[in-house]
């Protein structure tokens, strides 16, 4: 940075810059304003600059810079408002030289010029799609970044409106835009920036091939004849994809990893749906042998034997019964004036004495037995080692069970086919 005294030396009059600005005229949108600066000769290289400063602002724009010894330059300014903005043109130029030996100078030249703008009124539109350029199987939404440069001198309005287009003939999914975004008001001669959203419909997706359709976003602006709207940008005409089966599992990953575990599953367990109606369940088979009047029980509780011959009766629970029992199986006592007998039955009936069922816990399944509520007087019944048959299921070990003078003795077990 260089620091310049104010002083007065006649000598270096007309040591000053012709500065070139055109009249005003009516420009198209981005063209220049050529400007030409004609500085001081000299034989040395200076610095030769143009600048320009719209009205009402502070900043100040380069439009052209020389350093050579050859002291013209040439550069093109492009307004950027029109509608008769003041913009103020200024050349700059760094002079040094000598008079005579230890005699130099270096001083600043400047002269300035006005421009009036004229531009020929039209709006730029940049549209941007913000959101994914997916459409979605569910109800989704589209969002546009959308700025608008416009050299109109009055207000407008921009009214837009959204649409699908696909060539195929496929049915396209609904569209509307939202938040009441459909009308934007723009202000003259100025810069601005909106943001659209747009909802959509869902699209039918295929198992591996992707659709594609376009989305079109159109804007109509109120503008006087001979005015334009310019789109650009490829957010006007935005292709989107309805993906497919594929596609979505590997955009939504983590989603498909579960979806294909629980579908494994069922695939599965699909089968077994066929196949488990001819599964019979787990029940009991096996049988039981009874000693009728057995002598070792009719000794233990004082009583004399008839016979030392024991008449045994077995009961079988056969493993090909078609259709199986997978519920309890009662063991019923019969007993008249001169005859015992027993036999087994699904069902539950007041000469029910025994009750054996499949239980489960932490360790299984396993037989239990409970005594009924029928068991009682001479026919409670006790285990082989004197514990009466509880009433509360107890798991069965093949421990013989006495009832009056009889020895049972089952031996069952769990089938599950």
């Amino acid at each position: 940075m260089k620091n310049f005294p104010i002083s007065v030396n006649r000598d270096l009059a007309n040591k000053d810059i012709q500065l070139t600005v055109p009249s005003s005229h009516l420009l198209q949108t981005g063209e220049g304003v050529p400007i030409t600066a004609q500085g001081a000769p000299s034989s040395v290289p200076q610095s030769l600059a143009i600048f320009a400063q719209e009205a009402n602002t502070s900043s100040w724009t380069q439009v052209a810079r020389n350093t050579s010894s050859n002291p013209s330059v040439s550069g093109s300014f492009v307004p950027v408002h029109g509608c008769k903005a003041q913009y103020t043109i200024m050349g700059i130029e760094e002079i040094s030289g000598s008079f005579a030996p230890n005699q130099v100078y270096d001083y600043l030249s400047l002269t300035q010029s006005s421009y009036q703008s004229d531009i020929v009124q039209n709006t730029l539109g940049q549209a941007q799609l913000s959101s994914a350029p997916y459409l979605e199987w569910w109800s989704s939404q589209a969002t546009w970044n959308l700025k608008f440069s416009n050299t109109v001198c009055t207000s407008q309005t921009i009214n837009l409106d959204v649409q699908f287009q696909d060539k195929t003939g496929s049915k396209l999914p609904s569209v509307g835009i939202l938040n009441g975004s459909s009308t934007l008001t723009l202000a003259p001669n100025i810069p601005s920036s909106e943001m659209v959203t747009a909802s959509l419909g869902a699209c039918s997706p295929a198992l591996f091939q992707d659709r594609t359709v376009d989305l079109l976003l159109t804007a109509q602006s109120d503008l006087l004849h001979g005015n334009q709207f310019i789109q650009s940008g490829p957010g006007w005409r935005q292709e989107m994809t309805c993906p497919s089966v594929f596609t979505n599992a590997l955009r939504y990953w983590v989603m498909a990893l579960i979806v294909l575990f629980f579908l494994s599953i069922l695939l599965v367990r699909m089968p077994q749906l066929f196949i488990l109606p001819f599964v019979p369940p787990p029940h009991l088979i096996g049988e039981m042998a009874i000693d009728l009047d057995d002598p070792a029980v009719v000794a233990e509780k004082g009583g004399t034997p008839v016979s030392t011959r024991v008449d045994t009766l077995t009961l079988r629970i056969s493993a090909y019964r078609v259709p199986v029992h997978a519920g309890p199986w009662y063991l019923e006592r019969h007993e008249t004036s001169t005859d015992v007998s027993y036999s087994l039955q699904a069902r539950e009936s007041d000469q029910a004495m025994l009750a054996f069922s499949i239980q489960q816990d932490a360790g299984g399944k396993y037989v239990s037995v409970i005594a009924t509520t029928h068991a009682t007087g001479a026919n409670l019944p006790f285990f082989r080692s004197g514990k009466p048959v509880a009433q509360d299921a107890t798991r069965f070990d093949d421990e013989p069970i006495v009832i009056g003078n009889d020895l049972i003795s089952p031996k069952l077990r769990i089938a599950s086919v």
